[in-house]
C-alpha cells in the first residue's frame, strides 16, 4: 500500500511570504510511485522517498525540524508516519560537516571569482552558504529560525558581525533576485564576491565556535 504525505512549509505556511517568496512544499511518498507535482509560478517542490527521510531524521535534520516547528499538512492519513518521525526527531547531528563543507563552498567560489568566473553565480553561491549556516547557527543558540530576514540578522549579531546583518540580508535578495531574473538590490562584481566570501567565513567560523562542542559531526 502506497503511503504518501504533502506537506506546506515555509514562509506561506509561516504566513510570513513576500513578493520574493515561493510556495514550499514536501512531497514523501513510497520511491516506486508516482509524485503529482502540483504545477504554479513560484510553486517549489521537493520529493522524498520514505527511506531518504527515515534517514535525514535519524540524524535531526535541520530541513525535518524546520517542517517540525511550522510545517501544515494538506494530504496526511492517520496515523501520520512523517508526524510520528518529526515527534521523535534527535538533535542535529552534522554541525562539523557542515562548517567544514561551508568553508569548501566559499573558498571554492573564492577561487573561481580569482579565475574569472562569474561574480553573479558566485555571490549567489556565497549568499547560499550565508542563509544556510544562519540556520544553523540559530538551532546553535537555541532559538530555531528559519525566515530569511531573521535568521541572518539574529546570526550575525551572535556571532559579532552586527554590522554586516543587513548587508548579509541584501546579499540573500540577491540571490533571489538573480533566480528570478528580476531587478537585484546590489550588483556583482568581484571586488564585492571577494569581500563576500571573506566575511562569510569569518562568520562561518564564528558560527562553529557557538557548538558546546563538534566532534564527529555532532553539535
Amino acid at each position: 500500500m502506497t503511503t504518501t504525505e504533502t506537506w506546506l512549509y515555509g514562509s506561506v505556511a509561516r504566513g510570513t511570504a513576500d513578493d520574493g517568496s515561493d510556495v514550499d512544499i514536501l512531497v514523501v511518498t513510497d520511491e516506486t510511485a508516482p509524485v503529482d507535482v502540483p504545477d504554479g509560478e513560484h510553486v517549489s517542490v521537493r520529493a522524498y522517498g520514505w527511506s531518504a527521510v527515515e534517514q535525514m531524521a535519524a540524524y535531526g535534520s535541520l530541513f525535518l525540524l524546520h517542517l517540525k516547528l511550522e510545517g501544515r499538512p494538506l494530504t496526511s492519513p492517520e496515523p501520520s508516519r512523517l508526524r510520528q518521525l518529526l515527534t521523535d526527531l534527535p538533535p542535529y547531528q552534522r554541525t562539523a560537516g557542515d562548517i567544514e563543507g561551508f568553508r569548501i563552498g566559499l573558498a571554492d567560489a573564492r577561487e573561481s571569482l580569482l579565475d574569472g568566473g562569474s561574480a553573479a553565480f558566485e555571490l549567489s553561491v556565497i549568499a547560499t552558504v550565508v542563509r544556510h549556516c544562519s540556520i544553523l547557527a540559530c538551532y546553535l543558540l537555541g532559538t530555531p529560525l528559519f525566515d530569511r530576514t531573521t535568521s541572518i540578522r539574529t546570526a550575525f549579531r551572535a556571532t559579532g558581525l552586527a554590522r554586516d546583518a543587513d548587508a548579509a540580508v541584501d546579499l540573500y535578495r540577491f540571490r533571489l533576485a538573480e533566480a528570478r531574473g528580476i531587478a537585484a538590490p546590489i550588483a556583482a562584481d568581484v571586488a564585492l564576491g571577494l569581500r563576500w566570501a571573506a566575511i562569510a567565513d569569518k562568520f562561518v567560523c564564528q558560527a562553529g565556535r557557538l557548538a558546546p562542542a563538534i566532534r564527529g559531526g555532532s553539535r
